[in-house]
C-alpha cells in the first residue's frame, strides 16, 4: 500500500514511519514461533533418549515441519525487510520484534511466569 499522493507532507511522514513498525511486529509474530517448534522438538527428542521414541509420533513431524515453514518465513521475511527499508531501521525493528515475541510466546506457552 502507498501513501496517498495527494495526502499532506506530515500525514505521509506518519505513513511511512509506521510501514517499518508494522512489518517488523508481523514477521516478529510469526516468525518467533519457530522458537516455540525449536522447544517442543527438543522436548520431544530428550523424551526418545531417555527410552520413550518420539519419531513415530506424528507431533514430533508436525513440529518439524512447522519448525521449518516458521524459520523459513523468518528469513525470508527479514530479506525482504532489508530489500524494502533502510538496514539501520529495520533490523532492530526485526530483531526487537523477535525476541519480545519470542520471550512472550515462551513464557506463556510453557508457563515459565510460574
Amino acid at each position: 500500500m502507498v501513501a496517498d499522493p495527494g495526502a499532506p507532507p506530515a500525514a505521509r511522514a506518519r505513513w511511512h514511519r509506521s510501514l517499518p513498525v508494522s512489518y517488523s511486529l508481523f514477521s516478529g509474530l510469526l516468525g518467533t514461533q519457530s522458537v516455540i517448534f525449536c522447544k517442543a522438538i527438543s522436548t520431544l527428542l530428550r523424551t526418545t533418549l531417555h527410552g520413550r521414541s518420539q519419531l513415530g509420533s506424528w507431533f514430533f513431524w508436525v513440529c518439524v515441519g512447522a519448525l521449518v515453514l516458521t524459520a523459513l518465513f523468518w528469513v525470508s521475511r527479514l530479506n525482504k525487510g532489508l530489500r524494502l527499508f533502510p538496514a539501520v531501521v529495520i533490523v532492530p525493528m526485526m530483531q526487537i520484534s523477535w525476541t519480545l515475541f519470542s520471550i512472550v510466546g515462551g513464557m506463556v506457552y510453557y508457563k515459565e511466569y510460574r
